[in-house]
C-alpha cells in the first residue's frame, strides 16, 4: 500500500525530520532531567491541599518536584540533573531513595512504573514539510514543559493540516494550499516557545532567590508565576495569516497573551456562541466539522441561495445555515449577531478547523460571484 503523504509524528527526536535534513532552530538543551513514573501513596498530605503538582522550597529538595497523574495515588516525580549527574545516577535504587528523602517518609512503600530521561530545547523547525512528508507536534518544535503548551500545540497543528490534506485529496484544491501549514502553524509555535521558555527561565529565577535568601525577588517572581497557565488568549486567540484565509490586517497572534478576545477577523477562531438547532441546544462550534461553513443572519436569504447555486455548479464543500429566530437554527440569548461582528444580512465564512476565512458586515450586490472569488483563491 502506498499513500500519497506522510504526517511525522514520531516525537522530539525525529528519525524522520533527521533523514531529510530539516534543521532546527533555538537552543537545544535548557537541562536535562529523569521523570519517575511511580505509585505510592502520600494522601496525607496532599488531600487536605490538592493540586496539579508540588515543588519544594527547601534547599535540600531544589530541583525536584512531585506532579499528580492518573489518580490520587500515581505521581510523576521530576528530578533535575545536578551537573555532576549521569543517567547512570538515576537507578531503581537511587530512585526510590530519592522519593522517600522527597516525602520525608523513609519506609513508604513505592513501586516504579517507568523512568524517563529528558532534555528541555526551545526549538522550532526551518520547515515543516519536505514533498509530500509533514512534521507535527514534537518533531516540529520542541517546547520547554513549563506551562503544558506542548501537547497543544502539536494537536493543533494536525487540526490545521488535516483538512488541508482532504481538500487535496478529496477536492482537488491545489497543492499550495499545504504549504500554509507551515506559514500558519510556525508563528504559533514560536510565540508558545518563547512563552514557555520565559516560564522556565522564571522557575531558575525563583530556585536562585530561595538560593540567595533574595525575599524581595522572590515575591516578585512567585507573582509572575500565574503566567505559567494563564494564556487563555495564547492558547485560542492566536491569528492565521496565510493565502487559506483573506485577511484584514497582518495580525499573526493574539497581543494579550493572557487574555482571549471573542473576534472574526479573518484568520481567528470563530466564537463561541450557544444557539439552538432542531430543538436541541448547540454551539457555534458543533457546526465546523468537514465541510467549510457560511453563516448568516436572519436577512441573509441572498447568501444562502448564492451557496446553493456554488455547491450545484462548482461542487465546493461548503453549508450555510441561518441564524435567526424563526430559521433552523436559532440564537435563543440574542448574542451571535454582535459576537460575529456584522449586520442581520452579513455573512462569515469559516473554515473546518473552524477558522474566520472571509467576513462581509452586511450583503453584497453579487453575493454568488463574491463567493465564486473567494473559493477560487482558496483552492487555485
Amino acid at each position: 500500500m502506498q499513500a500519497k503523504y506522510v504526517v511525522a509524528a514520531d516525537g522530539a527526536h525525529s528519525t524522520i525530520r533527521k533523514q531529510l535534513g530539516i534543521e532546527m532552530e533555538g537552543p537545544d538543551n535548557l537541562g536535562r532531567s529523569c521523570s519517575v513514573y511511580a505509585e505510592f501513596d502520600i494522601a496525607e498530605w496532599t488531600q487536605h491541599r490538592p493540586s496539579a503538582g508540588y515543588f519544594f522550597t527547601d534547599l535540600s529538595l531544589l530541583g525536584r518536584s512531585i506532579f499528580t497523574a492518573y489518580g490520587k495515588n500515581r505521581w510523576i516525580v521530576g528530578m533535575h540533573f545536578r551537573p555532576e549527574d549521569t543517567k547512570e545516577v538515576f537507578t531503581d535504587e537511587y530512585c526510590l531513595s530519592e522519593i522517600r528523602r522527597i516525602t520525608g517518609t523513609p519506609d513508604l512503600e513505592i513501586n516504579i512504573i517507568n523512568k524517563n530521561f529528558w532534555t528541555m530545547a526551545a526549538q522550532v523547525a526551518k520547515q515543516y514539510r519536505h514533498g509530500r512528508i509533514f512534521l507535527a507536534g514534537d518533531a516540529a518544535h520542541r517546547l520547554p514543559p513549563t506551562g503544558g503548551l506542548g501537547m497543544n500545540t502539536g494537536i493543533a497543528d494536525v487540526h490545521n493540516l488535516a483538512w488541508k490534506l482532504a481538500f487535496v485529496l478529496k477536492h482537488n484544491a491545489a497543492d499550495a494550499l499545504l504549504d500554509t501549514y507551515y506559514e500558519e502553524r510556525a508563528p504559533v509555535a514560536k510565540r508558545n516557545i518563547e512563552w514557555s521558555a520565559a516560564n522556565a527561565k522564571r522557575f531558575y529565577d525563583i530556585f536562585n532567590a530561595i538560593l540567595s535568601g533574595d525575599h524581595e525577588t522572590l515575591k516578585i517572581k512567585l507573582h509572575e508565576q500565574q503566567k505559567n497557565l494563564n494564556y487563555e488568549g495564547l492558547d485560542l486567540g492566536f491569528i492565521y495569516h496565510s493565502n487559506a484565509v483573506l485577511s484584514e490586517n497582518d495580525q499573526v497572534i493574539s497581543a494579550l497573551p493572557d487574555k482571549y478576545i471573542a473576534t472574526t477577523l479573518p484568520g481567528s477562531r470563530a466564537p463561541y456562541v450557544k444557539l439552538t438547532k432542531d430543538g436541541k441546544s448547540i454551539s457555534t462550534l458543533d457546526l465546523f466539522e468537514k465541510d467549510f461553513v457560511l453563516l448568516t443572519g436572519s436577512k441573509g436569504h441572498a447568501w444562502r441561495d448564492a451557496v446553493k447555486q456554488l455547491v450545484q455548479s462548482h461542487h465546493f464543500p461548503v453549508k450555510s445555515y441561518m441564524v435567526a429566530n424563526d430559521g433552523e437554527i436559532s440564537d435563543p440569548e440574542n448574542n451571535w449577531q454582535k459576537a460575529y461582528e456584522i449586520e442581520a444580512d452579513g455573512a462569515v465564512l469559516v473554515r473546518p478547523d473552524g477558522h474566520v476565512v472571509w467576513r462581509s458586515k452586511c450583503m453584497v450586490d453579487t453575493p454568488l460571484d463574491k463567493l465564486v472569488g473567494i473559493f477560487s483563491s482558496l483552492t487555485k
